[in-house]
């Protein structure tokens, strides 16, 4: 998961941090990240959809392995 985080851009783990670590509102993170309401909102989306391709991805050298060791050909 930290090595996920630390794929993302700046702003995007700024975002989350403020969001999720500080649970802080939309209006609370446009306003420290200087940015408009719906810049925010859409700025969390693109993180978090990164975060789950980033994640998805690592999951597979994970399952295949194991997948492999369960039912193998």
């Amino acid at each position: 998961m930290l090595d996920a985080l630390g794929r993302l851009s700046n702003r995007q783990r700024e975002i989350i941090y403020l969001k999720y670590y500080q649970n802080l509102s939309y209006e609370e993170v446009s306003e420290i990240m200087n940015i408009n309401y719906q810049v925010a909102r859409n700025l969390l989306y693109q993180a978090i959809k990164s975060l789950k391709s980033l994640l998805a991805g690592a999951m597979i050298f994970f399952i295949l392995p194991l997948t492999l060791h369960l039912f193998p050909f």
